[in-house]
C-alpha cells in the first residue's frame, strides 16, 4: 500500500503540475502585485507559497512540484528557489531560456560551446532541472546525478566555493533518491570545511541545507534548523530567519506541536510586518486552522478573513480556493451556513474546477457538508453525483471524504442501510490513510461512525471505533472530533446503565458546544463580517470615484482632442503643400544622384576587373618563373644548386597559390587563410611526395589576411613545412605535422603556429648559431609582419609566429575614432 501511494503521489503530482491557470489577468495582476520585491523577499515568497501548497495538500504532491507550481504562479524560473547558494543575487545564468522541456537539446549542444564557471553553471541547472521533475522517474534522476556530479568534479578545479555547492545540490539528490546517509555525509563534509574557514553566512546556508533537506525522520533536522537560525540572528538577516520560522513551523505541524505551532506563526507574522513583507495571507491561512484545531473559533475566523483580505489586496490569487476554503469552513463550523456557502461557491467556480483540482475538491465535501447542516440532503447527494461523475476521487483521502457526504446525506434522509454502507466505505479508505498529516482526519471519521453505530444501538462495535479515535486524537484536536466522542460515549454509556460517566460525557459536549455558539462570539463573528463588508463596500467606493474622476479626465480630453484636431488639419494642409514641393526638389535630386551612382559602379566595376586581371597575371608571371626554374634546374648536376631552385620553386608557387585566390574570389583585397593554408599544405604534400609516412593537421580559425600580411605568412609556411618534411622524420616511419592559426586576446591578436612531432633539436642545439638562408627568411619576414617569433623543441620543433591583423586594427582604430 505505500508503494501505491507513492505511485499514486506521483500521478497526482504530474496531473498538478500540468494545470493552465484560469486566466491571463491573474499572472499580470501576480507581476505587479510583487514588482517591488527585491530577489530575497521573492525567494521568501516562493518558498512560503509553495511550502502552503505542499502542507495543505496533505502529501498528495511533493515540494519540487509546489515549487514549480508557485514559481509559475509568480512568472518566475523554479531555478531561482535552488540557485541562492551559487547565485544570491537571482542573475541571468546561461540556461535560463534554454533549460526547458522544449528546449533541452540546445542546453546540451551549448554545454559544447561554454568554459569552465560558465559551463559548471549550465551543469548545475541541467542537474537541478531533471532532478525537480515530477514523478522522480529514473531516467530523470539519472540524468541529474551525471549532471550535477560533473558539475562537481568540474568545479573542482576553477572555484572551491562553486564546488561546494554542487556538492549541496548532489547532496538534495542522494535524499531524494532514498539515499539519506549519504546525502547527509555530503551535506556534512562542506560543514566541515566551512567551520574551517570560519565564514559566518557560508556556515549558516550549509546548516540551512541540512535542516531543509535531511528527511522529517531524521532526528537532526530540527536541530540543525536551530543552528542555522541562530546563525542568521547573528548576522542580522531577518529574511533569512523568516525563511527558516517556516521550516521550524512545518516540522512542528507534522509533529502536532499545535501550541508551539501557534506560538512561532504569531512571531512570524510580525517579522513578515517589520520587513515589509506583504504577502502574510500564507501565515494567517495557517494560523486559522491552528486557532480552530486548539477551540479559538472565532480567531480562526479572524485570521481566514485576514487572510482572504491581504490574499485579494496583494492579488496573489492563484491559490485563492485554499483561503476561500478555510473562510468558509470557519463559518461552518460555528453554524454560519449562508456565508459558508457564500464563500464554498467562490472556492469551486468553474473556472477552478477546469483548471486546478487540488486547490478545490475539498471545497466541494465542505459545501455538502453545510447543505446536509440545513436539511438539504437531496440537494447534497445531487452535488456529489455532479461532482464525482465529472471528477471521481482519485485518492484514499478524497475516497473517505466522498463515502463520508455521501454518508451524511443519506443518514439525513432517513436511509439508514445506505449510510451504514457509505460509513463503512468512509472507514474503510480511512484505514488506507498512513501519512501523518492525516492523523487528525483519521480520528474524526472514526468518531463519526463511532456516533452512528451508537445511535443506531450498536453499541459494542461504537466502543471500538470511539476508542481507536481517542487513541488517534492530538492534543487540543479537531473540535467537532471531540463533540462526536462526547455524543457517542454519552450514548453508550447510557445504555449500558453507566448514568454517571453518561452526565459527564453530556456535559462535556454541552460546555464545548456552547463555548462555540454562545451569544457573545455570534455578535462578534458579526462584528468581523460588518467590518469586512464595510472595507469591501469602501474599496467599491473608492473604485466609482475614481471611474467618475477617470470621467472628467476623458471628457477634458476629448474637448481638447477637438481644437487640436481643427489647429492640426489646417496645419496639415499646409505642411502637405510644403512636401510636395520638397518632394519635386527631391525626384530631381535624387536622379542626378543615381545618374552618379552608376557612374561610380561603373567605375568601381571595371577597377576590381583590373585588380583581378592584374592578380591573374602576376600569378601567370610567377608559374612561368617556376616553369623555368624547372627547366633549368634539369640542366644543373649540382645537388646544392637543384635544392635551392627546387625551393624557390616552392616560396614561388606560395605566392601565386594567393594571387590565384585573389583572383578566384569576390573579394581582391583579403585573404581567406583557411582555404590558402589548405591549398599550400596539399601542395607540399605532393610536391615533396610525403606519401602515407607524414599526416598533416590543420586547425585554422575564419581568418582574413590582407596581402602584404598574406604573402609573408605563405612563405614562412612554405619553410617550415618544407624543413619539417625534410629533416623531422629522417629516423621514423610515421610523423605529423600540424599548423594552426588563430585569434588570441594579447597585444598581438593572431597567433601561428607549425609543430611536428620529430625528432626535435639536439640537446647542445643553439639557435643563435643557425645562419641559414631559410632562418634568416624566417625572422625576415616575421619583421615585416611586425611580430616575433620563437622555436622550442618538446617531443619534436614547434616554430610560433605572432602578429597583428592589420584589418583588425583598423577596425578597432575607425570604431575608436567614431
Amino acid at each position: 500500500m505505500r508503494r501505491d501511494q507513492s505511485i499514486l503521489k506521483k500521478i497526482v503530482s504530474l496531473l498538478f503540475l500540468g494545470l493552465v491557470f484560469h486566466s491571463n489577468l491573474v499572472f499580470s495582476q501576480h507581476a505587479s502585485a510583487s514588482a517591488d520585491y527585491d530577489v530575497e523577499r521573492m525567494r521568501l515568497l516562493l518558498q512560503a507559497s509553495s511550502l502552503h501548497l505542499f502542507t495543505s495538500n496533505q502529501g498528495l504532491i511533493d515540494i519540487d512540484s509546489a515549487v514549480q507550481l508557485a514559481c509559475a504562479a509568480q512568472l518566475r524560473r523554479a531555478t531561482l528557489v535552488y540557485d541562492e547558494g551559487f547565485n544570491p543575487d537571482g542573475k541571468r545564468l546561461p540556461g535560463d531560456s534554454i533549460v526547458t522541456p522544449t528546449q533541452l537539446a540546445a542546453a546540451k549542444r551549448q554545454l559544447r560551446t561554454l568554459k569552465e564557471k560558465e559551463r559548471v553553471l549550465l551543469l548545475l541547472e541541467l542537474g537541478i532541472h531533471y532532478l525537480i521533475r515530477t514523478g522522480s522517474a529514473k531516467d530523470d534522476m539519472d540524468s541529474a546525478y551525471r549532471y550535477l556530479s560533473k558539475a562537481k568534479s568540474d568545479a573542482v578545479e576553477i572555484d572551491q566555493r562553486l564546488a561546494e555547492e554542487a556538492s549541496i545540490i548532489l547532496a538534495r539528490y542522494y535524499i531524494k533518491n532514498n539515499e539519506p546517509e549519504r546525502g547527509k555525509n555530503e551535506l556534512l563534509t562542506v560543514l566541515s570545511r566551512r567551520l574551517q574557514e570560519k565564514n559566518p553566512r557560508a556556515i549558516a546556508q550549509i546548516e540551512e541545507g541540512l535542516g531543509t533537506f535531511l528527511p522529517y525522520e531524521d532526528a537532526d533536522k530540527e536541530m540543525y534548523l536551530r543552528r542555522a537560525l541562530h546563525s542568521y540572528e547573528r548576522l542580522h538577516d531577518k529574511i533569512k530567519q523568516i525563511d527558516i520560522w517556516n521550516r521550524i513551523v512545518d516540522v512542528h505541524f507534522r509533529q502536532s506541536k499545535i501550541d508551539s505551532v501557534k506560538i512561532e506563526l504569531l512571531h512570524t507574522l510580525d517579522m513578515q510586518d517589520s520587513v515589509g513583507f506583504k504577502h502574510t495571507h500564507y501565515t494567517h491561512n495557517v494560523m486559522s486552522w491552528v486557532e480552530f484545531v486548539m477551540s479559538n473559533p472565532y480567531k480562526g475566523l479572524f485570521h481566514a478573513t485576514q487572510a482572504v483580505k491581504i490574499m485579494e489586496s496583494t492579488r496573489d490569487t492563484t491559490f485563492a480556493p485554499f483561503f476561500y476554503l478555510r473562510l468558509g469552513s470557519a463559518y461552518q463550523s460555528l453554524g454560519h451556513h449562508e456565508e459558508a456557502l457564500l464563500w464554498l461557491e467562490r472556492s469551486i467556480t468553474k473556472n477552478f474546477r477546469k483548471n486546478s483540482r487540488l486547490l478545490w475538491y475539498k471545497s466541494f465535501f465542505v459545501v455538502v457538508q453545510v447543505l446536509a447542516d440545513l436539511k438539504r440532503y437531496e440537494e447534497g447527494l445531487k452535488v456529489v453525483k455532479e461532482i464525482i461523475d465529472e471528477y471521481p476521487p482519485d485518492n484514499e483521502f478524497d475516497k473517505m471524504s466522498v463515502a463520508y457526504i455521501t454518508g451524511l446525506c443519506y443518514e439525513g434522509l432517513r436511509q439508514d442501510d445506505k449510510a451504514e454502507n457509505s460509513y463503512r466505505e468512509m472507514v474503510h479508505w480511512a484505514e488506507q490513510l498512513h501519512d501523518k498529516q492525516m492523523v487528525k482526519d483519521k480520528a474524526h471519521a472514526f468518531a463519526l461512525f463511532s456516533f452512528f453505530l451508537a445511535d443506531h444501538s450498536k453499541h459494542q462495535e461504537a466502543k471500538t471505533y470511539v476508542a481507536k479515535a481517542r487513541a488517534m486524537l492530538t492534543p487540543g484536536g479537531l473540535v467537532g472530533t471531540r463533540l462526536q466522542i462526547y455524543q457517542a460515549e454519552f450514548k453508550i454509556d447510557s445504555a449500558s446503565g453507566n448514568h454517571l460517566a453518561a452526565i459527564r460525557d453530556y456535559k462535556q459536549f454541552t460546555a464545548l458546544k456552547d463555548s462555540l455558539f454562545n451569544v457573545n462570539r455570534t455578535k462578534q463573528i458579526e462584528e468581523l463580517k460588518i467590518q469586512y463588508e464595510t472595507e469591501r463596500q469602501q474599496k467599491d467606493l473608492d473604485l466609482l470615484s475614481q471611474k467618475s474622476e477617470f470621467q472628467q479626465s476623458q471628457l477634458q480630453n476629448e474637448r481638447l482632442t477637438k481644437n487640436i484636431t481643427f489647429g492640426g488639419s489646417a496645419l496639415l494642409v499646409i505642411l502637405l503643400v510644403l512636401l510636395y514641393h520638397r518632394y519635386r526638389v527631391n525626384q530631381q535630386k535624387e536622379k542626378e544622384i543615381y545618374k552618379k551612382n552608376q557612374a561610380l559602379q561603373k567605375l568601381v566595376e571595371e577597377k576590381e576587373w583590373l585588380l583581378k586581371e592584374i592578380h591573374h597575371r602576376v600569378k601567370n608571371n610567377l608559374q612561368v618563373v617556376v616553369s623555368l626554374l624547372s627547366t633549368q634546374s634539369s640542366y644543373l648536376d649540382n645537388e646544392p644548386a637543384q635544392i635551392a631552385i627546387r625551393n624557390s620553386q616552392h616560396r614561388m608557387h606560395a605566392m601565386s597559390l594567393i594571387h590565384q585566390q585573389l583572383y578566384q574570389s569576390d573579394n581582391v583585397a583579403t585573404i581567406k587563410m583557411s582555404g590558402y593554408i589548405h591549398e599550400l599544405v596539399n601542395y607540399l604534400k605532393e610536391s615533396l611526395h610525403t606519401g602515407d609516412k607524414i599526416d598533416f593537421e590543420e586547425n585554422v580559425n575564419d581568418i582574413e589576411l590582407d596581402v602584404s600580411q598574406a604573402v609573408p605568412v605563405g612563405l614562412i609556411l612554405n619553410e617550415a613545412i618544407t624543413n619539417s618534411i625534410k629533416y623531422a622524420f629522417a629516423n621514423r616511419e610515421k610523423g605529423i605535422i600540424c599548423v594552426t592559426m588563430k585569434r588570441q586576446d594579447s597585444k598581438f591578436d593572431v597567433i601561428l603556429k607549425i609543430r611536428d612531432n620529430g625528432s626535435g633539436f639536439p640537446a647542445e642545439f643553439d639557435i643563435q648559431e643557425i645562419t641559414s638562408f631559410g632562418l634568416s627568411l624566417i625572422k625576415g619576414l616575421t619583421k615585416q609582419l611586425g611580430g616575433q617569433f620563437h622555436f622550442s623543441s618538446d617531443k619534436g620543433v614547434v616554430l610560433v609566429i605572432e602578429f597583428t591583423d592589420e584589418n583588425s586594427a583598423k577596425t578597432k582604430g575607425m570604431l575608436f575614432k567614431a
